[in-house]
């Protein structure tokens, strides 16, 4: 797995922070699908794009 991201947003830096530790800890689409993200109906949807993006991958 790896991943690329290019933001100005320091809100972002969460994100870069995740994928590399998710990088380091050598985590496959499957685990990485059925991982556990904050989830709050008012405000995020119920899958984090991150499942959403191993989904894909495995669906390909």
């Amino acid at each position: 797995m790896g991943g690329q991201i290019i933001t100005s947003d320091r809100g972002s830096l969460e994100i870069i922070n995740t994928i590399s530790t998710l990088i380091n800890s050598k985590t496959t689409l499957h685990q990485l699908a059925t991982m556990d993200y904050f989830f709050n109906p008012t405000i995020s949807f119920p899958l984090h794009f991150l499942n959403q993006l191993a989904l894909d991958g495995l669906l390909k």
